[in-house]
C-alpha cells in the first residue's frame, strides 16, 4: 500500500532522528565498525545538515538510475490519500480536492518522475511540486488572498465561504509551536542549537539538549569504566518526569484541531444569481506572483507553509506556481483565438516550455534550489 508519505515527511524524520542519518556510524555494530577502514567511516559520517530540497534531487536521480540501468519504473503518486493529507495539513476546505483534479487534466500533470532530464532541471520535474502547485493555484482561485469581494452565482459553489487568512496564519503558528511549548527546545531543533543559543537556554532546555546529545553522540557500545556509575549522565526519577512533561498532542489530533479552528472562522459570501457582467465573479482579478518579493502579507504565510510541507524553498514554490499559471494563461489565449479565428494551433499547451517566460530561471541558478 502506497501510504501518503512525502519527501518532506522523510526529511522531518531525519531531523527528528527517527531515520538513521545523523551520526549514522553509531548504528553499525561495534564489531563491524572496528574493522572498517577509516576512509569508509568518513564517507558515512554526516558532515552537514540535509536540506529537504536536496533530498528531492537525490530521489529524482535515484529514480532515473533505476529506470535507465534496471528498467524499474517508479509509480505515480497515490493521489487520493496524499492530496487529502496535504489539504488537511494546510487546513483548507475539501473543495480544493475537486479543483486540483480538474487542473491536473488541464495542465497535463502526471505526478510521475520524468523519464529523463534536459540540460535544465525545472520544479515541475518533481511529482510533489506538481501537486502542491495545483493546490496553491486552486486556493488562489477559490479563496483568494485579497479583500476584493467576488460573488458566486450559485449557493452550490465552494466560493460561498471565505477564509480569514489572518486567523489561518495564527492557527498555523499555533500548530508549529507545539514542539516548543512550555519552554522546550523542540524535537528536531536540537541539531540547530549553536554556541550563542546556549547562553540563553533555561535549565530544562539544557537538560533536554544534553539528553539529546547523550543519545546521539555518545558511544554506549564501548566497555564501561568501573567508575562510570559514580557519574550518571542521564536524568533519573523526578528529574526525568520534569524534563518530559505532560504528553504532547498527536499530530493527527493537532491537525484536526487546527482544521476545526479554521473551519469555524469561515465567513459566508453573498450569492448573486443575476446575470451581470459587471459583478465580480470567483476567479476574476487573479493575481500572479512571479517573485518571492511579490507575495502580499496574506499570501506569504500560506506559500511558506505549503513550501515547508512539501519540502522545498519558498522561491522554488513561487517559481513553480508562476510557471503553471503562465501555461494556463497561454491556454486561455489559445481558447480565445480559437473562438475568434477557428485556429486550433498551439492547443497542446501542456508541452509548452515555460522557461520562455520572462524572468524564468533554471533551478540550479539559486542557492536554495537543486
Amino acid at each position: 500500500m502506497r501510504l501518503p508519505v512525502g519527501i518532506g515527511d522523510f526529511h522531518r524524520m531525519i531531523m527528528y532522528g527517527d531515520i538513521p542519518y545523523i551520526r549514522i556510524t553509531r548504528s553499525i555494530p561495534r564489531e563491524m565498525r572496528d574493522k572498517l577502514p577509516q576512509e569508509y567511516l568518513s564517507i558515512m559520517e554526516t558532515t552537514r545538515l540535509l536540506k529537504a530540497e536536496h533530498l528531492h534531487k537525490a530521489v529524482l536521480q535515484l529514480s532515473l538510475l533505476y529506470r535507465h540501468k534496471f528498467g524499474v519504473h517508479f509509480p505515480a503518486l497515490n493521489l487520493p490519500p496524499i492530496l487529502y493529507h496535504y489539504i488537511r495539513r494546510l487546513a483548507l476546505p475539501v473543495d480544493i480536492y475537486s479543483a486540483v483534479k480538474r487542473l491536473q487534466v488541464l495542465l497535463g500533470f502526471s505526478f510521475e518522475f520524468p523519464k529523463g532530464l534536459t540540460s535544465r532541471s525545472r520544479p515541475h520535474d518533481l511529482p510533489e511540486i506538481q501537486l502542491i502547485t495545483l493546490i496553491v493555484i486552486s486556493t488562489k482561485l477559490l479563496f483568494p488572498f485579497d479583500d476584493l469581494k467576488r460573488y458566486p452565482a450559485s449557493a452550490k459553489e465552494p466560493t460561498t465561504q471565505v477564509i480569514d487568512w489572518k486567523h489561518w496564519a495564527q492557527a498555523q503558528r499555533q500548530f508549529d509551536s507545539r514542539e516548543t511549548a512550555r519552554g522546550r527546545i523542540g524535537k528536531g531543533n536540537e541539531i540547530l542549537v549553536n554556541e550563542r543559543d546556549v547562553f540563553n537556554m533555561t535549565p530544562s532546555q539544557l537538560d533536554e539538549y544534553m539528553n539529546w546529545y547523550e543519545n546521539n553522540w555518545l558511544d554506549n557500545s564501548k566497555v564501561s569504566n568501573p567508575l562510570s556509575d559514580l557519574f550518571p549522565v542521564g536524568p533519573t526519577g523526578a528529574e526525568s518526569q520534569e524534563v518530559a512533561g505532560p504528553p504532547d498532542e498527536d499530530d493527527e489530533e493537532a491537525i484536526g484541531s487546527m482544521l476545526r479552528t479554521v473551519t469555524q472562522q469561515l465567513k459566508p459570501r453573498k450569492v448573486i444569481t443575476e446575470d451581470n457582467s459587471n459583478i465580480p465573479r470567483p476567479g476574476s482579478s487573479y493575481v500572479r506572483y512571479k517573485m518571492e518579493s511579490d507575495l502580499p502579507e496574506n499570501a506569504r504565510p500560506f506559500y511558506e507553509t505549503a513550501a515547508k510541507v512539501v519540502g522545498v524553498s519558498l522561491s522554488t514554490l513561487v517559481r513553480a506556481v508562476s510557471q503553471a499559471e503562465y501555461k494556463i494563461m497561454r491556454w486561455l489565449e489559445d481558447q480565445r483565438r480559437t473562438e475568434l479565428y477557428g485556429d486550433a494551433s498551439g492547443m497542446e499547451f501542456a508541452k509548452f516550455d515555460s522557461s520562455d517566460d520572462m524572468g524564468e530561471q533554471d533551478m540550479t541558478d539559486s542557492d536554495d534550489s537543486f
